[in-house]
């Protein structure tokens, strides 16, 4: 009978160490970048060093020494280290939940404030309701021919048409017509306005549109402000009023 010598202690420290890391002796795995991807990433490394343990172990019981039987206080004592690595990382995962939770809460605490109030919004989008669609645009300098496009939710083309522009702010309004003259459903549309000033120089106006904060969605996990069907972050806020 072929007889192994001891394998559990020269990999004991090396093994767990990998499960705590995260790797395993086989095939290393970076964890990814975050907490919670570590944690993941962990998980699975313990699983795998655990079951190279067990190969181990099983491999030595088959062919231990009759003469010198494996100390079983050795390979309880890997087991109880297992346990407890294991346990930590399960502790670091839930850790890493109500660290998330924590987070979203004081986000969405931040913007409770902006709840009710009427606010300009720098966005391409706005809600074509009643026959209609309004958006502020801010020309960089006046244009006897803009060019305007609409597109619908799915970035589909719907409307396109020429007027002129002036420098500055000034309201623009979509009939909700397409380019058949059929009238397109309610809902959310896009425009981008683009130009040529009179030195030939070619131009994008940005986008403005006025409407009440109705209230927050933190449901991708971080914490947006909505208004009149509409999604956006704070940093898109131009302007706020009672």
């Amino acid at each position: 009978m072929a007889i192994v010598s001891n394998p559990i202690a020269t990999v004991s420290k090396s093994v767990v160490a990998a499960a705590v890391n995260g790797t395993t002796t086989s095939n290393s795995t970076k964890p990814a970048a975050g907490s919670g991807a570590s944690a993941i990433t962990g998980a699975k490394g313990i699983a795998d060093n655990f079951n190279q343990f067990l190969s181990l172990l099983t491999t030595q019981l088959q062919h231990q020494d009759p003469t010198a039987p494996l100390d079983t206080n050795q390979f309880t004592q890997q087991l109880v280290q297992f346990s407890q690595v294991e346990q930590l990382l399960k502790s670091n995962a839930k850790l890493d939940t109500i660290a998330s939770n924590t987070g979203s809460s004081s986000q969405i605490s931040s913007l409770l404030g902006y709840v009710g109030l009427n606010a300009t919004i720098q966005s391409a989008q706005s809600i074509l309701s009643g026959g209609k669609a309004v958006w502020t645009v801010n020309a960089p300098s006046a244009a006897q021919n803009a060019n305007i496009t609409i597109t619908d939710a799915s970035g589909t083309q719907v409307a396109n048409y020429t007027q002129s522009l002036k420098a500055g702010d000034q309201a623009m309004t979509w009939d909700g017509l397409n380019a058949s003259g059929v009238k397109m459903p309610d809902g959310i549309y896009s425009i981008k306005v683009t130009g040529v000033n009179s030195a030939g120089s070619s131009f994008t106006a940005s986008t403005k549109i006025s409407t009440q904060i109705s209230g927050i969605d933190s449901s991708s996990g971080t914490a947006t402000l909505i208004a009149g069907g509409l999604s956006f972050k704070p940093d898109q806020i131009v302007a706020v009023s009672r």
